[in-house]
């Protein structure tokens, strides 16, 4: 569904309201149950994590009950099972993953070296966990097909928040001062659909008649350097780049004395491209690795506070159009919300398999 669609734009939108973790535990049960029962997941431990880990996999818990309303109807919606790891499992500095429903978070988050000196910061640990799950939440919102946000929605983002084609590669995108992220968003779309006619920009990127989700990337931005050696050399792509990456590169071109001639050969000045290039920015550094971290990183921005750059403000209003409205919408059309269900018997025990 569409996202100009009323509450068909927030299919994972949840008619009941949530129950505290204060009233679990009141009653003398674990904030693992008040997890598993009121937003309907599989909580797991890994079995590689050793035995003193319960701790640290009850302060992650404890943290999603301060979550955005939003962020528990993901959680409850389009969420199946949210596995406690340790950090061993995560690639460097990395605090959260998602892949098809299912969420991994690094309870070890103390260890990693930039974060050590916080590690016996309760307040501190409790705010880390919580954007954690918002922004794993944000993958899941433009990623799983019950998030219902279409991948139009997804490339205008990319398109607000300033990632662009070298100009001499592809320089529609610079002339007449730059297109709107709407026209962007179409241009980068018919251009990706040349690559791979299975893109379909109506529907969400994980729909089973999409390509995997893991092209994206790649079709987008190119073969990352990670690569095996034995891989073709050459595949296509649009090239886009983040504005950092971009201005680099035309800054040594620069220097090499040979951007004026590049870009008088397609039709450009440099003075118009790099008002283009400055136009819009990402809303974090993180948002400018992966173009599939983009709409994540906006999304728990959103839900997190203010963004400074100015020139990011572009990609949080059209956030907030693209991943919040549908939702206010729906509350809105669907109305009160249904009391929440309180503590019931025990009907799920999770047994750990150590």
């Amino acid at each position: 569904m569409g996202v100009g669609e009323k509450s068909g734009a927030a299919p994972y939108h949840s008619a009941r309201q949530f129950a505290s973790l204060r009233s679990y535990l009141g009653s003398g049960l674990t904030a693992r149950r008040w997890a598993e029962e009121q937003f309907e997941l599989e909580i797991a431990v890994s079995p590689l994590a050793a035995r003193d880990f319960e701790g640290r996999c009850s302060q992650a818990i404890v943290a999603m009950d301060g979550l955005p309303l939003q962020v528990k109807d993901i959680l409850r919606g389009a969420i199946d099972r949210v596995v406690m790891a340790p950090g061993r499992e995560f690639g460097i500095d990395e605090l959260g993953t998602w892949r098809d429903g299912v969420v991994r978070i690094n309870c070890d988050w103390g260890s990693l070296a930039p974060l050590q000196s916080r590690a016996n910061d309760p307040a501190f640990g409790r705010q880390l966990l919580q954007t954690t799950f918002i922004h794993e939440c944000g993958h899941a919102l433009v990623e799983d097909p019950r998030g219902g946000v279409p991948l139009r929605s997804f490339v205008q983002l990319l398109a607000a928040s300033g990632w662009l084609p070298h100009p001499c590669v592809d320089p529609a995108p610079f002339r007449a001062g730059g297109l709107s992220p709407y026209a962007m968003a179409d241009h980068y779309l018919n251009r990706l659909r040349a690559i791979d006619p299975r893109w379909t920009p109506d529907r969400p990127l994980g729909s089973p008649d999409q390509p995997p989700p893991s092209h994206l990337d790649r079709d987008l931005m190119g073969i990352p350097e990670s690569v095996p050696p034995d891989s073709p050399a050459e595949m296509p792509s649009l090239g886009l780049k983040g504005p950092r990456q971009l201005t680099r590169e035309l800054f040594a071109a620069a220097s090499a004395g040979t951007l004026g001639n590049d870009l008088a050969s397609v039709g450009l000045v440099t003075e118009e491209v790099r008002r283009v290039v400055q136009r819009f920015r990402p809303v974090s550094p993180y948002a400018e690795q992966l173009i599939s971290e983009t709409p994540a990183e906006i999304f728990r921005q959103l839900q997190r506070g203010a963004v400074g750059w100015v020139a990011a403000r572009k990609a949080m209003e059209l956030g907030d159009q693209l991943l919040v409205q549908p939702w206010r919408e729906a509350e809105i059309e669907l109305g009160s919300r249904e009391p929440a269900q309180g503590p019931g018997p025990a009907a799920r025990q999770i047994s750990l398999v150590r």
